[in-house]
């Protein structure tokens, strides 16, 4: 039974709610998904047009590529109608969630101080008050280590890098660069023979 026939929102269960978000959800991504196939055949029937030379088969690529691009407007349609339907879902699932938590929270028997303000004031002001005795002593705690630490410096001998050791770091660098190269044209050399194989 469709929640949407009932008359009333307070009938209205949680996992129904849940179980049509779902269902909606799984709708969503089919049309994603349905996006991304499209957009996979339209990039190779671009690719198969820009080769073919024969004007005929061109216009038939072109005229596949409209067709794709048409369905793709009604499916976004399709995917805008899911997605607003979800927002509503959504926005009812937190409406029955908030439900539940303020009616969970009104049978807590704290709640009853807080309809006290003047000593709700008088507690948390004391609070406040240890809070900011606690966080100066805190801060001057703080305050001597920065200080330490902005005193210490590093030992060069230690932590340094040495001129010999900059051109040693240098030559790895020219060595990674030159294999980079050589690896960059020994592969534009295998890419040039497969587009121009040599008949024997």
């Amino acid at each position: 039974m469709s929640i949407f026939s009932r008359k009333k929102f307070d009938k209205i269960k949680r996992e129904e709610v849940v179980e049509a978000i779902i269902g909606l959800e799984k709708q969503e991504e089919d049309i994603i998904a349905s996006f991304d196939e499209s957009k996979k055949k339209i990039g190779e029937l671009v690719a198969k047009g820009k080769r073919e030379t024969d004007r005929n088969m061109q216009v038939a690529y072109a005229k596949k590529i409209e067709s794709i691009q048409r369905e793709n407007a009604s499916a976004s349609k399709r995917w805008q109608f899911v997605n607003s339907n979800l927002s509503a879902m959504y926005a009812l699932k937190s409406a029955m969630d908030d439900r539940e938590f303020i009616a969970n929270n009104s049978k807590i028997s704290l709640n009853d101080m807080l309809t006290n303000p003047k000593e709700l004031e008088k507690f948390l002001s004391k609070t406040n008050v240890k809070k900011m005795q606690h966080e100066d002593k805190l801060a001057g705690s703080l305050g001597v280590i920065d200080t330490v630490n902005e005193s210490y410096v590093e030992n060069e001998k230690v932590y340094g890098v040495s001129d010999n050791m900059q051109n040693i770091l240098a030559m790895f660098e020219a060595d990674k660069t030159n294999e980079d190269n050589m690896a960059f044209a020994e592969n534009n050399k295998i890419d040039e023979a497969k587009e121009d194989p040599i008949s024997e």
